[in-house]
């Protein structure tokens, strides 16, 4: 009578498996602390594959160093290699994919749990030669995700020399990395961030143009009306640019046409498309004369533009929305910068640990204090804003304890 070995003496020679067209993963660590694989095992315990008869009901193919899961859809092979520091996940069936998920579902709260672990998710290359072998060429997930944010679409493998398609790559393994738009998590929130500020800095802009139209309506001196003209010109074209970008964004974000947001930006905006009677094309005026204007007329000029009637008023303001714009975009670069240097510090460290935070905050002031321009922008932003603005505009638990450090870059300044 054939009797199963006891669970620690069991090994991959104790099951077949078929390797044809698996998926897999690894995982690869910096430190590996024991017990990972036991806690997996735990957690998955009602997945485990009873070995096949003649072995008693109650035998299962679970090991000291892996497990066998089955769904009745797929099976998966579950390996730590301790002195390799690594853990390998191969996956066969009909809904591999959702089986993987779910396992790499499982290590993710085990690796959540760990103040400092450190490690790669290790993705395998789909090329021709990789695809059908047990040991491809593999890509850490972060760096294909980082690819992807950054507008690069495919890479080399190292192997075959192939160009492969980062998202396929990327797809053919992990279940759920993107939602309907097609975009990762992060790209989503930073492609949001970029959309808001956009619109604050578009909607500054409109109301400068709407000001300078009314002083041009109201204005007599041929000087101060060219020189208004070619300011509502400029801002004309900044806002058709700033729509441009918004629209780009929007489709984007929703993976499809974006006539009807289209069209609703546009309408904000009231660019001279949607009011004929604001076009400076037809204003015709001697160039000449007006530079005569001007310069005949200092006087009258400075006096009657920068400290006489309701023009002057409604220009100041102007030049005080145009001010306010800067101030916008100046933050919100700022911001986009510091979001994705903790949003990828965040995939080191637990942010919602105060030990993970403080970490984050740490590697990031290091970081910062090492990149001029950022520091320099960073500390424009804080002082044509405010600390309260850029703090608020971040959305990561670390950025409380960073703000104390940007005071200290203000300060000595």
């Amino acid at each position: 009578m054939h009797t199963s070995p006891p669970a620690s003496s069991l090994s991959p020679s104790d099951y077949t498996w078929n390797e044809a067209e698996n998926l897999i993963l690894r995982y690869e660590y910096e430190f590996m602390p024991r017990g990972i694989i036991t806690r997996f095992i735990v957690e998955m315990h009602n997945l485990i594959e009873s070995l096949p008869a003649p072995a008693p009901a109650t035998s299962q193919l679970v090991w000291k160093e892996g497990v066998i899961l089955t769904d009745s859809r797929a099976r998966a092979e579950v390996i730590e290699f301790y002195e390799k520091k690594e853990i390998r996940i191969r996956v066969v069936g009909f809904q591999k994919k959702v089986l993987l998920e779910r396992i790499r579902h499982e290590f993710q709260k085990i690796h959540d749990s760990y103040e400092r672990l450190k490690y790669e998710e290790l993705i395998p290359c789909n090329c021709a030669i990789c695809k059908d072998t047990q040991t491809p060429y593999t890509y850490t997930l972060q760096s294909l995700l980082k690819r992807l944010e950054n507008g690069k679409f495919t890479v080399e493998c190292d192997e075959s020399y192939e160009s492969i398609n980062v998202r396929r790559l990327i797809d053919e393994v992990i279940e759920s990395m993107r939602d309907d738009s097609g975009l990762t998590p992060s790209q989503q929130k930073r492609l949001e961030k970029e959309r808001d500020s956009l619109q604050s800095a578009l909607d500054l802009r409109t109301d400068k143009l709407d000001l300078l139209r009314k002083d041009l309506a109201i204005a007599t001196d041929p000087s101060i009306k060219f020189k208004l003209e070619k300011e509502i010109a400029d801002e004309e074209e900044k806002i058709r640019e700033l729509t441009d970008q918004l629209e780009e964004i929007e489709q984007q974000l929703n993976n499809k046409s974006s006539f009807g947001k289209t069209r609703s930006i546009r309408a904000k905006t009231r660019t001279p498309a949607d009011s004929p009677s604001a076009s400076i094309v037809n204003h015709n005026y001697n160039i000449n004369k007006i530079e005569n204007n001007m310069t005949g007329n200092t006087n009258t000029f400075g006096g009657d533009y920068v400290r006489g009637n309701k023009i002057e008023g409604d220009y100041v303001a102007g030049d005080k929305i145009g001010t306010q714009i800067n101030n916008a975009q100046n933050l919100a670069r700022a911001v986009v910068e510091i979001q994705t240097l903790l949003d990828n510090l965040g995939e080191l460290y637990n942010p919602n640990s105060e030990t993970g935070q403080a970490k984050i905050a740490k590697e990031a002031i290091e970081s910062i204090d090492q990149n001029p321009t950022l520091k320099g922008r960073i500390i424009n932003a804080i002082k044509e804003s405010s600390y309260t603005a850029l703090e608020e505009a971040v959305d990561q638990p670390a950025v409380k304890i960073l703000m104390a450090a940007f005071k200290g870059f203000t300060e000595g300044k």
